[in-house]
């Protein structure tokens, strides 16, 4: 830990490290990730009375869990955006449920479906 704790070294691409002024923040939890889990922890623990601060190195929340927005302006998902019937994943079902997520179906067969044969 640094001499002054409200003192952070931040990552940096270049050779000399930047430095960052931080106040403490005095929390009842940390975690550490905003992607569905995470977000799903510190949802829990704050619904049961308790601080909660998320930690997250990225520039964005969601994790794996990403929608992205092609140059059009038509949206797509990247990553973990699939999810298996309720009967093989149920803990995902519930979350998804608790939080007001819609499940949309999956195809695959048709006349827009590309097909890919490997032989």
């Amino acid at each position: 830990m640094p001499a002054d704790p409200t003192r952070v070294a931040s990552r940096s691409s270049s050779r000399l490290a930047r430095r960052t002024i931080m106040a403490p923040i005095e929390s009842d939890f940390y975690v550490v990730g905003a992607g569905y889990a995470g977000m799903t922890a510190a949802h829990r623990l704050h619904r049961a009375g308790n601080s909660v601060t998320v930690l997250e190195a990225g520039p964005r929340i969601g994790g794996r869990t990403w929608t992205a927005t092609m140059s059009d302006g038509t949206l797509f998902e990247i990553g973990g955006q699939w999810v298996a019937d309720a009967e093989a994943q149920p803990d995902v079902r519930r979350l998804m449920d608790e939080f007001g997520i819609e499940a949309y179906g999956q195809w695959d067969r048709g006349n827009t479906t590309p097909m890919i044969r490997i032989r």
